[in-house]
């Protein structure tokens, strides 16, 4: 008997661990089947220019490289994606979404050993993103093959604006036979396609911060509302309508994040039932990924508080939660990159659980008094009072009031910051 008890259990354990893995395996294809969808690529040839009838470069002039898209390949085009070369301006659809572009062309310069400059103009105060000098060393009135790739990501004024191919040249050239070459390699979900776990309560991501003017924040304005995608959610928005403790919105690596500064900047979802995490029969999952910059010193810092604070803080770098109880003192290495924190409380084995992006960092019984907090609940400080005043950014901010399983989490992270 006792063999078979351990041969039964041996072969739980070992079906079980199928299961988990068969589990993963279909959300990595599933994951796969999305990206397939959303990546893919356009070809844009033009039929104007050839080399009887070729774009006449003047010397020293800055001229447009016009392709009229005559002739398209879209057959392998992202689904929902809208038509990217516009008037001779390629105009990509999302902000954030990555593209690799393949530019060709043919030129035929005049003189002997000209340099030809080509340049991507994203207009505004940007202006040029990428520039490349090409030698044209063949000779006179010989045809040089000319194919340039380059990657970027759309930023705020890219989207806006759109970017246009500029050539410039140190002599007279004729330039014939333009092709680009547009790919989407990378797309960055809008807000209401995040594939979160079920039951969510909150979702706060980067498009959903709001100005005081009831629209969406743009680089560099205050945040007055950073509203809840989850439909039908008791805690429709958190809230700061006080203009001098707002936070901004800024571009880090990249990608936008809501910036608090550390002097009193905090939003206020008020007294919302669903966030008040009623002790002590309650499981919850808070996950806060935090972006780039302004997070120094201690990284998590105390995961602790008191029935008279409530929220979600840092303090000199330090990530705290406060929900009534007194929980570790835990520190890691402050973040350089945008980093994922996952706390958790397991309420029936009475734990905290902290993972630092997939890493489990914390897993200790909490042994602590048990309460039940009626204070607003606060992003950006752990009372009204600007106890633990926080100095860092956030780009998403997520809530379940359940445990997330270890898949459940590695998916949250695959769709913001993992890939």
């Amino acid at each position: 008997m006792p063999r078979l008890t351990e041969y039964l259990e041996n072969t739980i354990v070992d079906l079980t661990s199928e299961i988990d893995n068969n589990t993963a395996n279909v959300q990595r294809l599933n994951k796969r089947k999305v990206e397939k969808a959303f990546l893919g690529w356009v070809q844009y040839a033009d039929d104007q220019y050839t080399s009887g009838i070729p774009l006449n470069l003047v010397t020293g002039a800055r001229t447009v490289l016009e392709n009229n898209g005559a002739n398209v390949v879209n057959t392998a085009a992202p689904s929902g994606s809208t038509d990217w070369l516009v008037a001779n301006k390629f105009m990509p659809d999302n902000e954030l979404d990555t593209y690799r572009v393949r530019v060709r062309f043919n030129v035929n310069p005049t003189l002997n050993n000209r340099n030809l400059t080509l340049e991507l103009d994203i207009g505004g105060a940007v202006g040029t993103i990428w520039t490349r000098t090409i030698r044209l060393a063949r000779g006179a009135t010989v045809v040089t093959a000319v194919t340039e790739d380059l990657d970027f990501y759309t930023s705020e004024t890219f989207l806006t604006n759109g970017g246009t191919f500029y050539l410039t040249c140190d002599g007279e050239a004729g330039v014939f036979d333009i092709v680009y070459k547009i790919e989407r390699v990378y797309r960055h979900a809008p807000a209401d396609e995040l594939a979160l776990p079920a039951d969510a309560l909150v979702a706060l991501t980067p498009e959903s911060a709001y100005t005081t003017t009831g629209s969406a924040a743009l680089i560099g304005e205050s945040v007055e509302q950073w509203r809840n995608i989850i439909s039908g959610s008791t805690a429709p928005f958190a809230e700061q309508t006080d203009i001098n403790r707002q936070p901004v919105i800024e571009e880090a690596g990249g990608r936008r994040q809501i910036r608090f500064q550390g002097n009193g900047d905090f939003l206020d979802f008020g007294i919302v039932g669903d966030l008040n995490f009623p002790q002590p029969a309650t499981d919850y999952t808070i996950i806060a990924i935090c972006g780039t910059g302004a997070n120094t010193g201690d990284w998590l810092g105390n995961i602790s508080g008191s029935l008279g604070q409530m929220g979600l803080s840092f303090k000199s770098g330090r990530l705290f939660f406060h929900d009534g109880r007194v929980f570790k003192n835990y520190t890691e290495a402050p973040p350089i990159d945008e980093t994922m924190i996952t706390l958790q409380r397991d309420n029936t084995n009475d734990k905290t659980i902290v993972y630092q992006n997939l890493t489990e960092r914390l897993n200790e019984t909490s042994a602590v008094t048990v309460g039940t907090s009626t204070r607003d609940f606060l992003i950006g400080a752990v009372n009204n009072n600007d106890a633990e005043s926080m100095d860092g950014s956030l780009r998403y901010f997520f809530v379940w009031k359940r445990l997330l399983t270890e898949v459940e989490i590695k998916s949250v992270y695959d769709q913001t910051i993992g890939v």
